[in-house]
């Protein structure tokens, strides 16, 4: 007897790309899914694509709701899942034919509450070919709680895994929030007795203009994954005193992340921006010292000591490119 395995698709507005996430997944080669699809309350035929695959497939299950954002649309659908594990799945992004299988394997191979797969690219329609990586870890729980907070293998995305339901039942999405997955991924982590981990690109993470992350840099909403952090060194500290220094890794990322997208006008959001400028300027030495910080995220430190004006310049030359490439693909 397999287990049934809930797959939960948040989607709001994305018609163009929907039927390839929704083909993707009722063609897995794993039977035994619910598909959950959530539509958020969007105003372009996605609700009706939606409506459609149910009529086609038994295993699939739609709920309309008001737009509430993707921590409501996914909770919505935790609370009816009914597998014992679960996945999700962005409503843009599709995965490979045996990427539940292959999860689900290993899970059950090295005895995990958790497996886990790299991504690879897809720029609008354009999907970068895998890289031939195949090698699989398994990893104890101080193991993977490290190797996330350090993002050596994966980071702090809910895609690319699969988790057991009690976890996410335990602790829901932060609603109103966005960086939802920085809140929670970590502490889904620290339920597991044991994380398997493999090298294999089994998820397509499509890159797009008009994104929610994308469309809440212009927002004050930018700014919570700062209290998230906060509150995973508090978590950390108090449950994991052990690797709670590791928590300057993701802290360093995502306050560079912040300082790149302060608006120009200096007059916005003055006491975020003292924040965030103050802990690069206090941590910025302490963080090119730690061993396990990304070489990446040591070479914006580096640039960072040069000012915020020569920081952003440089990162929106590199956003311009990309957004210049998503283009062409499109």
């Amino acid at each position: 007897m397999t287990d049934c395995i809930s797959i939960i698709v948040p989607v709001y507005n994305v018609e163009l790309y929907l039927e390839e996430c929704l083909k993707s997944i009722v063609n897995q080669s794993y039977k035994n899914i619910e598909i959950i699809l959530v539509d958020d309350g969007s105003t372009d035929t996605s609700g009706g694509i939606c409506d459609n695959y149910a009529k086609k497939d038994r295993r699939v299950r739609v709920i309309h709701q008001k737009n509430g954002g993707l921590s409501v649309a996914r909770n919505t659908a935790i609370k009816i899942a009914t597998g014992e594990y679960v996945a999700f799945i962005d409503s843009d992004d599709y995965i490979d034919s045996c990427y539940i299988e292959r999860l689900y394997s290993l899970m059950c191979e090295y005895h995990a509450d958790i497996a886990v797969c790299r991504f690879r690219y897809c720029y609008g329609r354009t999907e970068v070919p895998k890289d031939g990586k195949s090698a699989v870890f398994s990893y104890t729980k101080a193991e993977a709680l490290k190797v996330l907070l350090a993002e050596n293998e994966f980071g702090h995305y809910s895609h690319q895994k699969i988790f057991r339901t009690s976890f996410v039942k335990k602790y829901m999405f932060p609603e109103g929030r966005i960086y939802e997955d920085v809140a929670t991924t970590y502490k889904y982590f620290s339920q597991a007795d044991r994380v398997v981990y493999t090298q294999e690109q089994l998820y397509i993470y499509r890159q797009r203009e008009g994104s929610i992350i994308a469309g809440a840099y212009t927002s004050k909403n930018k700014f919570d994954v700062l209290d998230a952090l906060d509150e995973m060194q508090d978590y950390f500290d108090l449950n994991y005193p052990d690797i709670a220094e590791y928590v300057l890794v993701p802290k360093m990322f995502y306050y560079l992340h912040t300082l790149a997208r302060l608006p120009e006008d200096k007059s916005l959001y003055p006491e975020e921006r003292k924040r965030v400028k103050q802990f690069i300027a206090n941590n910025r030495v302490k963080a090119l010292r730690f061993h396990d910080m990304p070489k990446s995220t040591k070479k914006k430190i580096l640039l960072s000591f040069m000012g915020e004006k020569i920081y952003k310049k440089v990162w929106s030359m590199q956003k311009h490119q990309f957004a210049k490439i998503i283009k062409i693909d499109s």
